[in-house]
């Protein structure tokens, strides 16, 4: 059996293979909010109506309480027009930050066994569909698609981080949500990635979790105890940081992050 299956199609030439898909095209629309409905459908009776309109608060959505309150996001979102999908996404997301919020124990009605597996249900609809959008590795929120390897090398360093460094893992969790998530904020992205730098640096290097990058900088610069494992085509931050307009090329030698 072949790994990855394409459409006959594709394979016979037929059409053109198609790129990852943006939004939430028509035939994509009855999975995606049988998922969304089934969210609503299980919450505990009693909670309903606070989470639904939470939801109009916090996603700018005009409910019509004339319907139960488990169809007035679909109500909503049909109403206002979503011809792209965009809105659907963003109740998606919005529903898995609530889910992994309030717990999987406090959603789900008695003896469900839908609700633990519900993140993992709407990523292999995206998933099957070759959706831009991904849920995310911690299931709280969707991120955009990105290499699996890439994917596979951000959570390992997460997981690295938590357990030797768990302020720079919260950082590093947010330089990502901010980086791929359904509302991209570089700067903040940028941010969160100098401050899981600082987090992780600052004990091993200052000895003290106080101070910001560039006293770990400086202290690189004149503690000859460091050196970067990096490539210097790379660059070493410190060592640059001191030749700096010097015009120093380098002996194409390693550096490596440990003590010498």
């Amino acid at each position: 059996m072949t790994e990855s299956w394409r459409p006959l199609g594709v394979r016979q030439g037929w059409r053109a293979a198609e790129s990852m898909v943006e939004g939430v095209p028509d035939w994509m629309l009855a999975p995606v909010w049988d998922w969304l409905n089934k969210m609503f459908y299980e919450l505990p009776q009693g909670s309903v109506r606070g989470f639904v309109e939470r939801l109009g608060l916090d996603l700018h959505l005009v409910l019509d309480t004339s319907y139960p309150p488990e169809s007035q996001a679909s109500q909503a979102v049909r109403a206002e027009g979503d011809p792209d999908g965009e809105r659907t996404l963003e109740v998606a997301d919005w529903l898995l930050h609530m889910h992994a919020l309030v717990g999987v124990a406090t959603w789900q009605q008695q003896h469900s066994a839908w609700m633990p597996a519900a993140p993992a249900r709407l990523e292999q609809i995206l998933s099957s569909a070759g959706s831009r959008w991904r849920v995310s590795s911690d299931g709280d929120q969707l991120d955009e698609r990105v290499d699996p390897t890439v994917v596979a090398a951000a959570d390992e360093a997460i997981a690295t981080a938590a357990r030797e460094a768990p302020s720079a893992a919260v950082h590093l969790r947010s330089a990502w949500a901010a980086m791929y998530g359904r509302t991209p904020d570089p700067k903040k992205a940028v941010l969160e990635a100098i401050q899981a730098v600082e987090a992780a640096t600052k004990p091993l290097i200052l000895g003290a979790d106080h101070g910001a990058l560039g006293a770990v900088l400086q202290r690189l610069d004149v503690d000859g105890r460091w050196k970067l494992a990096m490539p210097l085509e790379w660059g070493n931050p410190a060592e640059d940081h001191r030749r700096r307009g010097a015009g120093a090329s380098g002996d194409g030698e390693d550096r490596v992050a440990r003590p010498r």
